[in-house]
């Protein structure tokens, strides 16, 4: 994952100026969120949730190997791979693998995954597949089905809430 800020800070006459990261740079400024989810089930946790809201497309590329014109049909995939789920986790992105998510609405804080994920995960005693098949629904619908969550789920045990509600208890 290459964070929103995607600069690296360097010094050019004694100015210190930003710059945009290029391939090279991603082993320093980059997160590799595959190694982020295997060091995690590793540690065999009951269960594991990794919720992603960010973009699938990879633009750092080396812009001298792209030799074909504009006009040519790009066959090649647009956006990054899928990551492997271990048994017992469940990943989310904001959008399917080669496409990309929408960052918000003008004023908006979140991206369109992240504005309904903070609208449903808070549903008492809701499955956490059930929320996310709500929040799917109301990206889809807002964006016209151009954005469609993408949800890899491998998990071993039912009913797994994020926010349990417990009634007749005070």
């Amino acid at each position: 994952m290459i964070p929103v800020d995607d600069f690296k800070e360097e010094i050019k006459d004694g100015v210190t100026v930003k710059v945009m990261l290029s391939g090279p740079d991603l082993k320093v400024h980059a997160i590799n969120a595959q190694d982020l989810l295997n060091a995690i089930t590793v540690r065999t946790p009951f269960v594991t949730i990794f919720l992603l809201d960010c973009c699938r497309t990879y633009y750092l590329r080396n812009k001298d190997l792209i030799t074909r014109e504009e006009s040519e049909e790009d066959n090649q995939p647009q956006g990054l791979k899928s990551m492997s789920a271990k048994a017992g986790s469940l990943i989310a992105f904001a959008c399917a693998p080669g496409s990309i998510a929408d960052d918000g609405r003008k004023g908006e804080t979140n991206g369109l995954f992240t504005k309904y994920l903070l609208k449903h995960i808070m549903t008492p005693n809701e499955t956490i597949q059930a929320m996310l098949i709500d929040v799917t629904n109301d990206v889809m619908e807002e964006s016209k089905s151009i954005q469609i969550p993408h949800v890899t789920s491998i998990l071993r045990h039912k009913n797994i809430c994020l926010y349990e509600q417990v009634l007749g208890k005070y």
